[in-house]
């Protein structure tokens, strides 16, 4: 889908698409993709904007700082990455709303989130999440909750036995 499109992907540029490294490596994957990183942490973004000039991507990946919530954008991207554990609870869901809002009719949001958990691991990864800003959320309000926004064919994408993270995929519908 991506290498034949001229396709704009707004992304975190923090730090689990380390400092702009994500927004790279896809760019150069895929030469014809025009790039959006969005974070709202101005240190996070002067990393990125030194790693993407570095790599003289600067004309093909643009770096704001925003929020999701604040994304204005309508009917403009293929591909959204939802790093959850990185936004707050307040604005998580009001962030998704105007994803959807941004996506192309068909386009695809990938939804990163921790789940949560009542053994050591999650409880550490509950309190690395807390750390970052947000909180884990189960599958099902996940899914519920893409589904509420307008989002079709929502489902996790399969990852290894017992592991605290998951990512939700999820389209938009061709019709909206």
């Amino acid at each position: 889908m991506l290498a034949k499109r001229q396709a704009t992907i707004p992304l975190s540029c923090g730090w689990l698409a380390p400092f702009g490294l994500l927004s790279i490596a896809i760019a150069r994957r895929y030469p014809t993709l025009r790039v959006v990183g969005i974070d709202t942490w101005a240190p996070s973004l002067a990393l990125a904007r030194a790693n993407v000039a570095a790599a003289s991507l600067q004309d093909r990946i643009e770096l704001r700082e925003q929020s999701g919530e604040d994304l204005p954008n309508e009917r403009a991207f293929d591909l959204a990455w939802i790093l959850a554990p990185f936004i707050s609870p307040q604005s998580l869901w009001r962030t998704v709303e105007r994803v959807h809002r941004a996506l192309k009719p068909g386009g695809w949001v990938l939804f990163a989130t921790a789940k949560p958990g009542a053994y050591l691991r999650a409880a550490i990864m509950r309190l690395r999440v807390a750390t970052w800003g947000g909180q884990p959320t189960s599958q099902d309000e996940v899914e519920k909750r893409l589904a509420d926004a307008g989002f079709a064919d929502v489902g996790v994408l399969p990852g290894p036995p017992r592991d605290l993270k998951m990512i939700v995929a999820a389209r938009r519908k061709q019709n909206t």
